[in-house]
């Protein structure tokens, strides 16, 4: 029996709501005419017959208004042999009939044997390993969740890792795969259904049927009117029937109806767009920062300072020379970049802990290099470039569009997993955890069976990514 979850489960991750809600497409009418309640006719032996002919049934002739005789009962029924069918297929495939023995029937006589069927004998070997062709691992407000259509979109993904990954590896991976999936497709269902209701009931089946027709339209005009070349480029691109492509563009147009509705009542005031950009100040004006290029040597090492001077003077790019053996070890691994933030005007920063480095950074222009300063006593020297001046900050008018829409999200997100949880109480679906341990089972049983041998990365395997 489906169980109602408790409460305390009820909270969804906000990402996933999102994704939920971002989501468009059609109706459920069925693709293909239903099949009627109410049996139709059925074939019989009239179906194949002239009008007015006579009907053989086994030895005996029935003729239309002549009641047929019931044959008398055999009381000594005679044995039929289980090679005889075989004796006389081959007799008749080489055109010779076998005489008829004294005990035999005569021809066209009905045998009956009144002893039970003889049943022994060794069964039939298996022509393969059993498979578990479909299940049914719950329900959710009462559609049935199957195995084979949950598993189809993963199935590819989780091969492929079956034979990458160690069992344990594997199984973490899809039970987190599976979770998701069903977390996704169980909210999808709640807010198609919350949409459902919101229809007027007069106006719900026309509108679900024209949009269902238009998407089915769509779907076939792109496969050049061919239902079945439809159904061939769903199967090999989504590995889905028409069928199901279009129940599921029905449940997402549901859900983009239950995202409308969610945003129409989403009122965001200039009071709270203000608030929000005081309260993170620091997000909307970090303060500005310096980027430079800094070369450093030791003035004791006049061959390398000569060396220094040398390229920079004959138009070396600062960048290439500061990356080079010239300059320091801690300083060539990345260029020689430093960027360093300050407050207030660049003319007033303070960028390094020396006056000398600071006077030379202060007259600096983006573009501008200066050097070889000497500094330390004299026992060090430095060349410094200025690449830009970066200033991130941005008024409250520049701002406010990114904090409308973020306060907008913020609430969306807030009442998307209130409207999920009331789904949640009053809905009927089996419990998560019973259909996910379902699901692991069978995907195991299915590209991860016992009899696979685990890879081994020392053979070239990839490991786990």
């Amino acid at each position: 029996m489906p169980r109602r979850p408790q409460p305390a489960a009820c909270r969804l991750l906000a990402a996933s709501v999102l994704v939920l809600l971002l989501g468009a497409c059609s109706s459920r009418p069925t693709l293909l005419e239903p099949l009627t309640s109410t049996p139709g006719p059925r074939l019989s032996a009239s179906d194949f017959r002239q009008p007015d002919a006579p009907a053989a049934v086994g030895p005996f002739v029935q003729t239309p208004g002549v009641p047929v005789s019931v044959p008398p009962p055999i009381t000594d029924p005679v044995g039929v042999s289980p090679t005889a069918p075989s004796n006389s297929a081959a007799a008749a495939q080489s055109g010779n009939r076998t005489p008829a023995g004294p005990n035999d029937p005569a021809p066209g006589t009905v045998v009956v044997d009144p002893n039970p069927p003889n049943l022994t004998g060794s069964a039939p070997a298996p022509v393969g390993r059993p498979m578990l062709i479909d299940v049914k691992v719950g329900d959710i407000n009462g559609r049935p969740v199957f195995a084979n259509e949950f598993l189809a979109p993963m199935e590819a993904r989780l091969r492929a890792l079956s034979l990458e990954l160690p069992r344990a590896a594997w199984t973490r991976e899809a039970r987190e795969s599976i979770q998701g999936a069903l977390i996704t497709t169980l909210q999808s269902e709640l807010l198609a259904a919350e949409a459902l209701e919101s229809i007027p009931p007069a106006a719900r089946e026309v509108g679900l049927t024209r949009v269902l027709n238009a998407t089915r339209q769509r779907t076939l005009a792109r496969a050049g009117g061919s239902i079945t070349e439809a159904q061939r480029r769903l199967l090999e691109e989504r590995n889905q029937t028409l069928e199901q492509f279009l129940r599921e563009q029905q449940e997402a147009q549901l859900v983009g109806l239950s995202r409308e509705n969610l945003i129409r009542g989403i009122q965001v005031s200039g009071r709270d767009i203000e608030n929000y950009y005081l309260r993170n100040s620091d997000t909307f004006n970090p303060p500005p920062s310096a980027r430079f290029r800094r070369i450093d040597a030791v003035a004791a090492q006049a061959q390398t300072v000569a060396n220094i001077t040398e390229a920079l003077a004959r138009g070396t790019p600062f960048e290439e020379v500061a990356a080079s053996n010239l300059n320091a070890p801690n300083r060539r691994a990345n260029a020689g970049l430093v960027v360093v933030p300050f407050a207030g005007e660049y003319a007033q920063g303070e960028f390094f802990n020396n006056a000398e480095l600071n006077d030379a950074a202060r007259r600096l222009r983006p573009g501008e290099w200066a050097g070889p300063i000497t500094y330390f006593n004299g026992q060090l020297v430095t060349w410094l470039r200025l690449e830009r001046v970066t200033d991130d900050s941005r008024t409250l008018y520049e701002a406010q569009i990114q904090i409308s829409d973020t306060l907008r999200q913020q609430e969306l997100v807030q009442r998307a997993e209130e409207l999920i949880a009331r789904l949640r109480e009053r809905a009927s679906f089996t419990s998560e955890t019973e259909m996910i341990d379902r699901l692991l089972a069978i995907a195991t049983q299915r590209y991860y069976p016992p009899e696979q041998a685990e890879p081994n990365p020392g053979a070239g395997v990839p490991g786990p990514r």
